[in-house]
């Protein structure tokens, strides 16, 4: 259990606030693991910046030779990226890997295909892909290895089987995953 807040400021005077929160399905060996939080400010990634330019953010995984700060029990590779308009990049085949490739702000074409703010693209790794930017665009692009385990979700738990799920809602209601005090 936990809470997003925003500073005092932002309540009383408004303004723009983004924030990206990534849940990560666990295999069924560590599904029972502490819950873990890393809150990550720009500073704390890996941060470099190409000739087109575009500058990428490493937040976990490996991009590029490079090691990102978060170390991600599943292997996932995230990265923020900010492109120039009329800038390109190709994303090489990851064999066996699935990915996202979310627009924050901007419009793309990812091979050919139109994205805008807030849309969201899925691929499967067995192909390159071609991400040119339209406009200035702020991208975030994550893949790893899929899990090859069933899944069921409900409301905001995700598990292996229905039991599992059943059990995990009984844990929340006798306030096992914590109590918010504020």
């Amino acid at each position: 259990v936990h809470s997003e807040d925003i500073s005092k400021e932002l309540k009383e005077n408004g303004g723009a606030f983004e924030i990206i929160q990534l849940w990560v399905n666990l295999p069924a060996k560590l599904k029972m693991s502490k819950a873990e939080y890393t809150g990550l400010q720009r500073a704390d990634t890996l941060e470099w910046m190409d000739e087109q330019p575009i500058n990428y953010q490493l937040i976990s995984g490996h991009w590029k030779g490079r090691k990102g700060p978060i170390q991600s029990k599943t292997n996932i590779t995230s990265i923020n990226i900010e492109q120039a308009g009329n800038t390109d990049f190709e994303l090489p085949e990851f064999s066996g890997q699935k990915g996202l490739l979310y627009v924050r702000d901007g419009i793309v074409t990812l091979n050919g295909q139109t994205l805008e703010a807030r849309d969201m693209a899925y691929f499967n790794g067995d192909e390159k892909l071609a991400v040119k930017a339209i406009t200035n665009a702020k991208l975030l692009l994550c893949f790893a290895e899929p899990l090859h385990e069933p899944m069921v979700s409900h409301g905001p738990f995700v598990m292996n089987t229905t039991t599992e799920i059943m059990e995990a809602m009984r844990d929340y209601q006798m306030g096992k995953m914590g109590i918010l005090t504020d």
